[in-house]
Parts: C-alpha cells; sequence; structure tokens
C-alpha cells in the first residue's frame, strides 16, 4: 500500500480515480450546486478520502484535522465506512450505499466495490486479524469478507457471497456461502 505523501501522488490518485468518474458522466453532474446525483457523491467522497489522507500524513495538522472531520460527516450521511490509509490506488465506488471497511484492512490496487460490502475481522477469533486482498478485485453487491484471510489478484467476489477462508490463487470467480471456486476468471479487469 502506497501512502499518499506529494502532491504529485495526491494528483495521481485523484487524476485516477475521479478520472474514471468524469468519464461516465455529463461535467455539469459533477458541478451542480446541489448534491442530487449519485456520481456527485462518489467524486466528493473520493476527493476528501485522498486530501485527507495526504493532509494527516504530511502532518498538516490543520488541514488535516478539516479533511478528516469533513470526510467523517460524509462517511455518516452516506453510510459508506473506508478507512484512510488501507486502499491503494484505482478506488471504484459502483454505488453509494453500505460499505464498511475494518480499520485494519489491507487492499491493493484498483477494488472496485459494490453497496452492502461489509469487510473485517473475526470478533470470536482475533479483533486485530483482517483480511489482505489483492489488487484488480471486483466484490459485488452485498458480499461478506471475514477474517484472517488473504484474496489473491484479478479475483471476483459475486454478489451476496460470505469469504471466510483465503483464495489463493489469482483469477478466479468465487460465490455463494460459503464462498467456493465458480469458474476460472480469463479476463483482467480494469
Amino acid at each position: 500500500m502506497e501512502k499518499i505523501v506529494t502532491k504529485k501522488q495526491l494528483k495521481e490518485f485523484l487524476d485516477d480515480e475521479l478520472g474514471k468518474i468524469k468519464k461516465n458522466c455529463n461535467p455539469f453532474i459533477l458541478h451542480c450546486p446541489y448534491v442530487i446525483y449519485e456520481e456527485q457523491v462518489k467524486y466528493v467522497f473520493i476527493k476528501l478520502l485522498r486530501k485527507a489522507e495526504y493532509h494527516t500524513n504530511t502532518k498538516h495538522l490543520i488541514r488535516g484535522f478539516l479533511y478528516r472531520n469533513r470526510l467523517f460527516h460524509y462517511e455518516v450521511k452516506h453510510k459508506m465506512f473506508i478507512p484512510m490509509n488501507r486502499i491503494d490506488k484505482g478506488l471504484n465506488i459502483a454505488h453509494i450505499g453500505n460499505i464498511i471497511i475494518n480499520d485494519h484492512v489491507r487492499i491493493g490496487k484498483n477494488l472496485k466495490i459494490y453497496p452492502g460490502v461489509i469487510i473485517g475481522n473475526n470478533e470470536f477469533k482475533d479483533h486485530i486479524k483482517c483480511p489482505i486482498i489483492g489488487d484488480n478485485v471486483y466484490i459485488g453487491a452485498g458480499s461478506k469478507i471475514i477474517g484472517d484471510i488473504k484474496i489473491s489478484n484479478n479475483c471476483i467476489i459475486a454478489a451476496n457471497s460470505i469469504v471466510s477462508k483465503s483464495i489463493t490463487e489469482d483469477n478466479l470467480i468465487v460465490g455463494g456461502i460459503p464462498a467456493k471456486t465458480i469458474k476460472k476468471n480469463n479476463y483482467k479487469m480494469n
């Protein structure tokens, strides 16, 4: 996981993540004075998350506090709890909705996540050990990823799946309760 510590890194992260949102919507929508579109919420949320990370990592105390405070209020309002410095470049939130990610999770590049996803620890075994998720992972709506597990690169987790065991092989599609391998994934996600 790469931490954002320079303005150049912040620009790269924002260009990559906000560029995906800009590409798929009308520019008027993003700059509408009233927040009424889903794209606006995703745009503002990602921008606040990355700027809060940058200002916190570079020890800009006042700006860091202000961005974290705005991010917290936005998280509560839209029910998307994504911790700082835990997701690498390429975060793609498909739709706004309940998303809960534990503070100890580590996630690689190009995560695509849908609403209803919970990624966290298994409280009955260990409070700190959380999932480690690789690059280019797609997590379908309503999926739960629980415990001290690893998910390899280029995996697709089907909607409403519960993943409680590691996925050690790359390029797999998994689904079900508990999640089992469905088939091999032959294409790379963006």
